[in-house]
C-alpha cells in the first residue's frame, strides 16, 4: 500500500507535509511552514481523498478493495527526535491525539473532520478562489462520543465516488 500512497503526495507539491508511520497508521501534517498555513485544510482534504481513492485500487488478500478511514484535526503540535538506538522524528500533543481519534472512530472510505478542522476548511473557502470545476465536498454533521474527549461535533465526508459510504452509516 505504501508504494501506492506516494501518488497522493503529489497534491502536496507546493506544501510540505511531514509524515510518520506507526504500525498500519500513516500520519501527515500540513501547515508546518509559515507560507503553507493558508491552505492547510484544503491540502489535507485533497490528500485524504487521494489516499482513499488510491487504497480502493489496491486489493486485500481476499480480493476485495482496501477500505481505509481518515481523520483530520487542526491545532498546534510539538515535534522532536525520539530514541537513541533508532532515532526518529515524532509529533506530540492533543492535536495528534484528536486526529487519531477522528481516524479510529471514522468510517471506511470517509474523512472525519473535527469541528476545528471543519471550521478551518470553511474559513479557507472564504479566502481561496475556488475553481468551479473543482471537487466540492459534501459534509454530514455528527455528534459523537470520542474517547477521552466526550461528545464532539464532527463532520463526515465521503471520498469522491464513495458517496454510498454515508448510506452505510444511515446518513
Amino acid at each position: 500500500m505504501l508504494r501506492h500512497a506516494e501518488a497522493p503526495l503529489a497534491c502536496a507539491q507546493t506544501v510540505k507535509i511531514a509524515q510518520e508511520y506507526n504500525g498500519d497508521a500513516y500520519m501527515c501534517v500540513a501547515g508546518i511552514e509559515p507560507h503553507s498555513k493558508d491552505q492547510q485544510a484544503h491540502t489535507m482534504l485533497a490528500m485524504a481523498t487521494d489516499m482513499i481513492q488510491a487504497a480502493a485500487q489496491v486489493s486485500a488478500p481476499s480480493g476485495a478493495p482496501l477500505r481505509i478511514r481518515v481523520g483530520v484535526h487542526t491545532g498546534p503540535v510539538h515535534g522532536g527526535i525520539v530514541g537513541t538506538l533508532r532515532p526518529r522524528y515524532c509529533l506530540f500533543g492533543d492535536t495528534v491525539n484528536v486526529a487519531s481519534r477522528m481516524e479510529s472512530t471514522g468510517h471506511p472510505m470517509c474523512v472525519q473532520l473535527s469541528g476545528a478542522a471543519y471550521d478551518r476548511y470553511q474559513a479557507e473557502e472564504k479566502i481561496i478562489e475556488s475553481d468551479s470545476s473543482a471537487f466540492k465536498p459534501v459534509f454530514k454533521h455528527l455528534v459523537r462520543d470520542i474517547k477521552g474527549k466526550g461528545e464532539m461535533s464532527t463532520w463526515m465526508m465521503p471520498a469522491p465516488g464513495h458517496e454510498g459510504a454515508l448510506e452505510e452509516l444511515g446518513l
